[in-house]
């Protein structure tokens, strides 16, 4: 055994780490689903499987380095890495035992996790193990690292590469704002706030945008909605800018659970958000607008945020309003059939920048005026999509840089749609690009995304003269 400031490493076989029902292995709130699929759990029964046969005595099969925090004082050893494999290895267990292991004490809140545990059940118990499986836990062994609190775990969580599925940024996020509640009802209100991540994250969607919804909107959306500021640096989002704009740039909070509004507007001067024991929410003087609709919160999109509470509050209504506009069951007809009919032809990227440019007009004026702006967004983006025959990343980028100014800055600046709409129109480069354009809708990707747009406005020929549609639609 080594030490190192109270930091224990040792090796363990699965019986012994948890066979203490005084201090049991325990999930915190932050823990991610169990996401182990149909074929991790069947790799590793084929893995034992192999290790039954071959196994001589003095032999062990190890599984890797475990990450645990030891927290006296709520008598619980929390999994910060290694609840993946712990997990499926209970699973096993029970299957062989009938039981689970006196020292497991593990939560799911999770619909996700509820459903993964069951289908790793039934193939488990499709195998038929023999009995002489049993004794495996005996020879099944971790390297486990045990730390007395939380902030050094996650010192030593973000420098290492194990074999468990790892916690991205917004996994580590959650994980820092839950440590930033404080005050009264503190356990209560993190258990709340962890379940409402966890909701919004399984059921909250952008169609037309790949990948995991929390990515989307912490990296596509939000990072860059705050960071892309002028023309000179646009740099791409990742892991740690990510981190460190969500996490390291956030604001202490202030006593209690009393939430500043930053920008304030007139209507909210001296205002401020306090967040009940239950995590609802509500104005110290006057009312919120529509108090049930979380998407409403009177915060902004580049405003500063403040750690634990302010955080949570902020993301969430974001997951809302994106939800609303981009999900499958948004209430803005028109605007959902032109993003239907027409922006889904765009490329992901293009598509990307739409979402992005959407989210935050919505965010500066509310959805006033929504389908003028959709179309008159499209009116540049569509440009780019019918001059290039392939496009990149950089695109979106490019057009920031080198339009007379940042899109996303008039947005967060204007004092009325009507000036950001004439900002776009006013691309004469567009313009020549739609005079010039000779493309037949056809197959290609170029000629789809036309044929969608002469279809929605009713038009033949060329897109030459598309501005005058955009008034013509909207009148």
């Amino acid at each position: 055994m080594s030490k190192n400031n109270a930091v224990a490493v040792r090796v363990i076989p699965f019986e012994a780490l948890l066979a203490s029902q005084r201090m049991p292995l325990a999930l915190d709130t932050y823990q991610r689903p169990y996401v182990w699929d149909k074929d991790k759990v069947q790799q590793l029964l084929k893995d034992l499987r192999e290790f039954q046969l071959e196994r001589h005595a003095g032999l062990d099969y190890y599984m890797g380095a475990l990450l645990i925090h030891k927290d006296s004082a709520q008598r619980r050893q929390f999994v910060i890495d290694g609840q993946q494999r712990l997990t499926t290895l209970c699973i096993l267990y029970h299957v062989l035992h009938g039981t689970l292991p006196s020292g497991a004490d593990f939560a799911y809140r999770s619909p996700v996790s509820v459903n993964n545990i069951q289908q790793a059940q039934r193939i488990i118990e499709a195998e038929g193990l023999p009995d002489d499986f049993k004794a495996l836990f005996q020879h099944i062994v971790f390297t486990v690292i045990t730390v007395p609190n939380e902030d050094l775990a996650f010192t030593f969580f973000d420098n290492q590469n194990s074999r468990g599925v790892p916690l991205g940024a917004a996994d580590l996020l959650k994980a820092f704002h839950l440590r930033a509640i404080e005050g009264g009802h503190r356990d209560k209100l993190r258990a709340r706030f962890a379940e409402r991540w966890e909701n919004w994250q399984e059921h909250n969607q952008c169609q037309g945008i790949a990948g995991d919804f929390d990515a989307l909107l912490f990296g596509k959306l939000l990072w860059r909605g705050r960071r892309w500021r002028g023309q000179k640096t646009l740099g791409e989002e990742c892991r740690d800018g990510i981190i460190d704009e969500f996490q390291a740039r956030t604001l202490r909070p202030e006593q209690g659970h009393r939430l500043g509004i930053s920008p304030a507007p007139v209507a909210y001067a001296s205002a401020q958000l306090l967040v009940s024991q239950i995590g609802n929410v509500k104005l110290s003087r006057g009312a919120l607008p529509e108090p049930d609709d979380i998407a409403t919160l009177p915060f902004s999109l580049r405003q500063p945020i403040q750690r634990g509470l302010g955080f949570f509050l902020y993301v969430e209504k974001y997951a809302a309003l994106v939800n609303q506009l981009f999900g499958a069951k948004t209430q803005e007809r028109a605007f959902r059939q032109f993003y239907t009919e027409v922006t889904l032809r765009l490329s992901p990227y293009l598509r990307e920048l739409f979402c992005l440019a959407v989210l935050m007009f919505v965010d500066r004026f509310g959805t006033r005026d929504l389908l003028r702006f959709a179309l008159s967004l499209d009116y540049v983006i569509g440009a780019i999509r019918i001059e290039k025959s392939y496009i990149f990343a950089a695109a979106i980028t490019v057009y920031l840089r080198d339009a007379s100014l940042n899109l996303l800055d008039v947005i967060a600046q204007a004092y009325t749609p009507d000036e950001v709409m004439a900002f776009l129109l006013s691309d004469s480069r567009s313009a020549a690009i739609y005079a010039a354009e000779d493309i037949e809708p056809d197959s290609t990707v170029r000629g789809r995304y036309k044929a969608a747009v002469l279809a929605f406005y009713g038009k033949e020929g060329t897109l030459d003269g598309r501005e005058a549609w955009i008034e013509e639609q909207c009148a």
